[in-house]
């Protein structure tokens, strides 16, 4: 008999020796403020895949300018409607006849009262133009009704003009809607815009 060979005594696996056990990743505990919850993950040295992209992004965008660059131009326009029908009043007051060859034919009383309607829908202009600038959507409801109420008036007042012949006020009639139709849709901008930041404000009855 040949005595056991000491080379394979070395390379043989030792029966007495403890199975290597696995590594454990080490874990982390936070607890919340909010609602006293303990939540428990382990630390990795690589990214955790979540639907295939390293975590979730959350885009966070600024609320978009259209409603203060509109309600600006409203404030704007109500600023100068001020002033003209304050103009038009102190000159229907003082030159009654230039005004009523000027607007050929109406009065100067009846041009005193357009003045006078005028004086008070350049104000709501102006209020309309405050509550878009603080993106509160009833300004933008109010701004529509002033235009339907300037669009009457426009309408009203071709027909009250004697001196004008049927072509000539049919062409007004035109250039109202035109005009009407537009600035409708200009102030409708804000509402177009995905991140407008409007409130839920109305004068619409729901």
């Amino acid at each position: 008999m040949q005595p056991p060979n000491s080379s394979d005594d070395s390379s043989a696996p030792d029966a007495d020796a403890e199975p290597s056990s696995p590594e454990i990743a080490p874990q982390v505990m936070v607890q919340t403020m909010a609602g006293k919850q303990q939540l428990v993950g382990q630390v990795s040295a690589q990214p955790m895949m979540m639907g295939g992209m390293p975590g979730d992004v959350i885009m966070i965008q600024q609320p978009s300018a259209a409603p203060k660059v509109i309600g600006i131009f409203t404030i704007i326009y109500g600023v100068f409607g001020v002033m003209g029908s304050l103009t038009l009043v102190a000159g229907a007051s003082f030159f009654g006849s230039v005004f009523e060859e000027a607007y050929l034919g109406i009065s100067s009383n009846i041009i005193m009262i357009f003045a006078v309607v005028g004086l008070v829908t350049s104000a709501g202009w102006i209020v309309a133009g405050s509550w878009i600038n603080g993106r509160q959507r009833r300004g933008i409801h109010l701004a529509w009704l002033l235009l339907l109420l300037e669009f009457i008036i426009d309408i009203t007042f071709s027909f009250l003009a004697t001196g004008t012949t049927a072509t000539q006020g049919a062409l007004g009639i035109g250039m109202s809607v035109v005009g009407t139709g537009i600035c409708g849709v200009i102030i409708a901008i804000p509402l177009m815009v995905s991140n407008n930041g409007l409130d839920d404000s109305s004068l619409i009855p729901k």
